[in-house]
């Protein structure tokens, strides 16, 4: 089973083809120094951001694959797209991560917090920021595609 964004899908409906059948047990827990966000489960892996300036991706058996420290709040769950992880933070930056490493491919500058989830449509990644806009990039380069200016700060997850 795998939900790459937010909310299961691009719809944002939260609806899956699963049911839970009790009783259920804890397997494991994994502990860390913040607050975590909505996870998003893809590629047999978990994948989350948290509060204390670091995204994760465990394996489903409860194990730490990779982090990854902007050293600033991220509020926004990863998005998981063709091997790749994308999510915005409060220190203003679209990011780019290689979704089985963890390592950074690109990052775009934003003028103010980045605290929605992305969407993807076609070969582009779609984000609103704090600064009026929602921004599009090319998913595989980070290339700016376009920018267009919404009237005021944007604090939500978009849906295609």
């Amino acid at each position: 089973m795998s939900f790459p964004h937010f909310r299961a899908n691009l719809r944002r409906d939260g609806l899956v083809p699963a049911t839970l059948k009790p009783p259920l047990e804890l397997l494991w827990d994994y502990m860390i120094d913040g607050e975590v966000r909505s996870p998003t489960l893809a590629n047999g892996r978990i994948y989350f951001a948290s509060l204390n300036g670091k995204c994760y991706c465990l394996s489903l058996e409860g194990r730490l694959v990779w982090q990854f420290a902007v050293g600033s709040r991220n509020n926004a769950s990863l998005m998981i797209h063709e091997g790749r992880a994308y999510f915005g933070s409060n220190d203003a930056h679209f990011y780019c991560l290689d979704a089985a490493t963890g390592g950074l491919v690109w990052k775009q500058k934003s003028k103010a917090a980045i605290q929605g989830n992305f969407a993807t449509h076609e070969n582009l990644v779609i984000c609103g920021s704090y600064d009026n806009s929602v921004y599009a990039f090319d998913a595989r380069t980070g290339e700016p595609a376009w920018r267009t200016d919404v009237g005021s700060g944007v604090n939500c997850s978009l849906a295609v």
